[in-house]
């Protein structure tokens, strides 16, 4: 008698026949599959010397700001206004080199940016679009602004033509990694090294079967809708990420799920402005190609809550105010083949 489970194939005498409780006994002493585990997998970067890796990026922002001038939520003086966020580029890692163990020095460059982020205040449509070589702000159809590459306020100068260096071991650990900072005044939500972070799994050290999972932590920069509600914070989200299984018959395309939660708030009776309180929900899938040791695809979403409380003592006495910041930014990643 054959007895399967998975993958595990075992070969059982047959019981004898009518003796009541003796198959029963059998099936115990006899289970399928033979007790044998699961069959593991060793996820592992393969790096090459001379490999490059062409991803494109896609970007897809969407946000709401809600402020209310008065002593409190009651006051009928708010207003709410959109902020959307679109487009892409392309990320290019190229390996330097890779050491005896597996880690690799990979040089970065970014091209064919694409980007527009637009925002409505009092029903007046203001968008500004980005690419390799200018920048256009408009207010409705009409561009009122433009600014080229190679005058001192482009937001790409410095990033355009450049090479950024990253250190990755063959378990995908981040060791070191020098990105360009984000084009602040025009496009804050453009956090190079946290899409970074958000699209490099993380993998254990040892072999691990289907279901298996494990957890790292990823800081989580502030929403950057705008300059003065963020002021550089940052939090520490921790990922639990699951092997979920293959992608396709065959084996060789692992697929990865990962999600991470935070939550602060301070109490409603203590004073001060700033923070008083957020929420950090972040969640995403991996592919990756085992038999290659590469990452294929990638998506994430987070979502992001912040409560902020600006004082105005030296104006109206007891006058605050208030903003509420949320906004949800999916990644999506995708190697050229």
């Amino acid at each position: 008698m054959v007895v399967s489970r998975g993958l595990s194939v075992c070969l059982i005498p047959e019981p004898p026949a009518g003796r009541g409780i003796v198959p029963l006994i059998f099936l115990l002493l006899f289970p399928a599959g033979c007790g044998r585990k699961p069959p593991e997998v060793l996820f592992r970067y393969r790096f090459q010397p001379g490999e490059e890796y062409v991803y494109r990026v896609t970007l897809r922002g969407e946000g709401e700001v809600t402020m209310v001038m008065g002593a409190g939520a009651e006051d009928e003086n708010r207003t709410v206004f959109p902020v959307r966020l679109e487009g892409g580029y392309l990320m290019v890692l190229r390996v330097r080199e890779v050491s005896p163990q597996g880690e690799a020095r990979i040089a970065l460059s970014y091209r064919e940016f694409d980007l527009a982020t637009t925002s409505v205040i009092q029903e007046r449509e203001m968008s500004v679009r980005l690419t390799d070589d200018r920048v256009l702000v408009s207010e409705g159809d009409r561009v009122i602004q433009e600014t080229r590459a190679g005058d001192g306020e482009f937001p790409l100068r410095g990033v355009i033509g450049e090479e950024f260096e990253l250190r990755v071991d063959e378990r995908g650990t981040i060791r070191e990694a020098r990105v360009p900072a984000p084009p602040e005044k025009l496009f804050p939500a453009l956090r190079f090294e946290s899409f970074l972070e958000r699209m490099q799994p993380e993998f254990p050290g040892d072999p691990v079967p289907i279901g298996s999972t494990w957890s790292r932590t990823i800081a989580i920069p502030g929403p950057g809708i705008q300059r003065h509600w963020d002021q550089g914070e940052r939090w520490e989200v921790r990922l639990d990420s699951t092997f979920r299984g293959f992608a396709e018959p065959g084996e060789e395309t692992a697929v990865i799920d990962y999600t991470g939660s935070f939550e602060q708030s301070k109490p409603e009776e203590e004073p001060g402005s700033g923070l008083r309180g957020s929420s950090h929900h972040l969640s995403g899938t991996t592919r990756f190609d085992l038999s290659r040791g590469r990452m294929i695809s990638g998506s994430s979403t987070l979502r992001q809550s912040l409560e902020i409380r600006m004082p105005f003592e030296q104006v109206l006495r007891g006058r605050n105010m208030d903003f509420r910041v949320e906004d949800t930014v999916e990644v999506s990643v995708q190697l050229r083949q």
